[in-house]
């Protein structure tokens, strides 16, 4: 074994521990960005050849640098080696990458290529607003955890806003006591598929073939490699190609996380090869554009299937072309696959979601950069492919929630079928109160699908439970006809003969459809609870006409 291969460096015997994205305005610090680097091994490593790279541009330590155990350094632009040379020991790098204050991921590599260390930090890291704002450094709290990610880095607590070349001011104890989670995957191609886990996992562990395996006669993959810089991926080569409109099942036997625990069962999710979505597959299913305080905004779409999606492949945006160009935002940057079945959610901040709906399945919300617009009043919302079809459009307005809803912040609007007309005004209700005003990546709390085979006319349910509770709020009056053209009127009767509603008055019909009542009388007043009648008036197109009668019951839970 040579000399060279008996002293290189092993993966996180140097840790980036401290690093500087937005030093303005700067609070005793020199004004300059760097990151510090601290050598957690028992033996001197010289960082000669070394890089620092954000993925766009990268520095080299071009001179021999030796870094005793337990030492740190300053690493920065030339620029700024004289100002932090008083803080520890300091090494200007040309071309030193730029920190962006959005985030960024900083990858630390050996002169052999090897990734040492990374991070992917962004501002929440901070867990201080003001902080977030500029002039101070995060810091890693245990350099005994550096697989962690925001539970491992907070805001410098040092009064100069940071410590460069000093032991962390934040410094404690993180343990990671969460095992890691296979949580999805995507395609490369048609025999590659990539798995997604929740952290960085230990390579050799996850680097072994055999703990892979996928059904429908696939078998073991020829080969898998994880990912570098994050270690979070794993590409798994296939033995042969996925077919289309096929979801296949990945199962992975427990493998460990880079800080040594391990999945505690094995893990099983769906794969597959997407395609170009089919006119009517992807559905707006529900949309929350009035959030509560410091809550988000979010859209859930529906895949009917037949075939999978990738969210990578969509854009969401107004449904008016005029402002498409000024507000079109992509769905996701990276590939995210939805399989048939699914409630896809998009939303900026998925932390706020999973608190107002902690029910929902982290593994289905996409946290996007920036969704479009969507106003508190009214707007629109339009799902496109990558080649400008659109798939779905909606617009919406806060008046077509619950007329008795006092406060509206905070309520989704629910698809209640998913197959029928998305402009269909009726075809909306407001989530119900149980569910917590939402149902992100779940079956709509006013899901209701309407067969219309039963007759001419079909009425469901039988009673109707208009107070916000999940459970029946709408009756749906499903209808069928001979031929296009009939006119159709609607109305409720109470049991003294009195009419106390028309919901529907001459509406042009084609041969199928169906209405929906709410369950309130004229101005969307509340009802007496008991028996009433529904009769449905309808006229062909040769001005014969036919009365239908059926009795509704309005009844409303304790």
């Amino acid at each position: 074994m040579t000399a060279n291969a008996q002293t290189a460096a092993v993966r996180h015997e140097v840790l980036i521990t401290e690093l500087m994205a937005d030093p303005s305005p700067a609070v005793g610090l020199p004004a300059g960005e760097f990151i510090e680097v601290t050598n957690v091994s028992t033996r001197t490593i010289d960082l000669k050849g070394w890089r620092v790279t954000d993925g766009n541009s990268a520095a080299v330590v071009s001179q021999s640098l030796n870094l005793s155990p337990g030492s740190r350094v300053i690493l920065c632009s030339r620029g700024y080696v004289g100002e932090f040379s008083s803080h520890g020991t300091s090494v200007g790098l040309s071309g030193f990458p730029s920190l962006d204050n959005d985030g960024d991921l900083i990858v630390l590599t050996s002169a052999e290529g090897r990734t040492i260390h990374s991070v992917a930090y962004n501002p929440s890291w901070y867990g201080n607003a003001v902080k977030a704002a500029g002039g101070w450094s995060l810091e890693m709290i245990d350099m005994g955890s550096p697989c962690l990610g925001a539970e491992n880095w907070t805001a410098s607590r040092d009064p100069l806003g940071g410590s460069p070349g000093r032991r962390n001011s934040a410094e404690g104890t993180r343990g990671d006591s969460v095992p890691p989670r296979l949580l999805r995957t995507y395609a490369l191609d048609s025999v590659s598929i990539v798995a997604v886990f929740s952290e960085s996992l230990d390579s050799a562990s996850a680097g072994a073939r055999m703990s892979y395996e996928i059904d429908r006669q696939m078998g073991r993959p020829l080969s898998v490699k994880p990912l570098a810089p994050l270690f979070e991926e794993v590409v798994i080569r296939l033995a042969g190609p996925l077919n289309t409109k096929t979801v296949y099942m990945l199962s992975a036997q427990p493998v460990k996380a880079c800080a040594g625990n391990a999945m505690e069962t094995k893990g099983e999710v769906r794969t597959g090869w997407p395609e170009r979505p089919v006119e009517g597959q992807i559905r707006i299913n529900e949309i929350l554009f009035d959030p509560v305080k410091d809550g988000s905004d979010y859209v859930e779409v529906l895949n009917l299937g037949p075939g999978i999606g990738d969210a990578a492949r969509l854009f969401l945006g107004p449904s008016s072309a005029a402002s498409q160009a000024q507000n079109l935002r992509k769905a996701s940057e990276k590939p995210f696959l939805f399989f048939p079945g699914d409630h896809l959610v998009f939303t900026e901040d998925k932390a706020s979601l999973l608190r107002q709906h902690p029910a929902a399945d982290d593994r289905l919300i996409v946290e996007t950069g920036k969704l479009p617009s969507l106003p508190d009043d009214s707007g629109s919302l339009a799902v496109m492919d990558a080649a400008g079809r659109e798939l779905d459009a909606f617009r919406y307005s806060a008046r077509m929630h619950h007329p008795l809803l006092y406060d509206r912040q905070g309520v989704a609007l629910e698809r209640v079928d998913p197959r029928s007309p998305t402009m269909d005004p009726s075809n909306w209700h407001s989530a119900s109160t149980d569910a917590g005003y939402g149902s992100p990546t779940r079956r709509n709390t006013q899901y209701a699908v309407i067969a219309t085979g039963v007759g001419v006319i079909h009425v469901e349910p039988a009673t109707s439970s208009p107070d916000m509770d999940g459970r029946d709020d709408l009756l749906t009056v499903s209808y069928r006809f001979r031929e296009n053209g009939y006119r159709v009127s609607m109305s409720v009767y109470d049991i003294f003969g009195r009419r106390v509603v028309m919901p529907v008055r001459n509406a042009l019909c084609g041969t199928e459809g169906r209405f929906r009542w709410n369950g309130k009388g004229e101005a969307d007043t509340r009802l007496p609870s008991g028996p009433y009648y529904l009769v449905m008036e309808a006229s062909d197109p040769k001005g014969r006409n036919k009365v239908w009668r059926r009795p509704v019951v309005v009844a409303y839970g304790r």
